[in-house]
């Protein structure tokens, strides 16, 4: 994760290690989607708090502890490591938990979904969507 996340509206995440799966065409398989960075306390803190269930999907960072108090439906949550290697991952995870991971320094969070999702011992990366795509 060597670009800074600050200032910029969003970013393609995808995975390696995982089965090809569907993705935009040129990109690489597993493809996780486009992803709103959070790099403020209180951007981070809040997360999906105050979104529906098809709210857009999260990065937070720094991070390595999410919370799910106040949460309306459940999350999937992906804390990443320096370079891109997924920690820890967990699904459906539901109202009024507190996760953290040593070692993080990112957080990839959406609602929960069937649609892929990274584990433990993958690694994600991200670029930086151009101006006429991705929309």
């Amino acid at each position: 994760m060597s670009r800074s996340l600050r200032g910029l509206m969003a970013f393609c995440v995808w995975a390696q290690g995982c089965e090809p799966g569907s993705a935009p065409e040129g990109r690489p398989t597993c493809w996780l989607g486009l992803f709103e960075p959070r790099v403020d306390y209180l951007g981070r803190m809040r997360g999906l708090l105050f979104e529906g269930p098809d709210g857009v999907p999260l990065a937070l960072a720094p991070c390595k502890s999410v919370h799910t108090f106040g949460m309306r439906f459940p999350l999937d949550v992906a804390f990443v490591g320096m370079g891109g290697a997924v920690l820890y991952a967990e699904r459906g995870v539901g109202p009024g938990r507190v996760i953290s991971q040593e070692g993080s320094c990112l957080v990839l969070e959406r609602p929960a979904s069937d649609d892929f999702w990274p584990q433990a011992g993958m690694t994600v990366g991200y670029d930086i969507p151009g101006e006429d795509e991705w929309e």
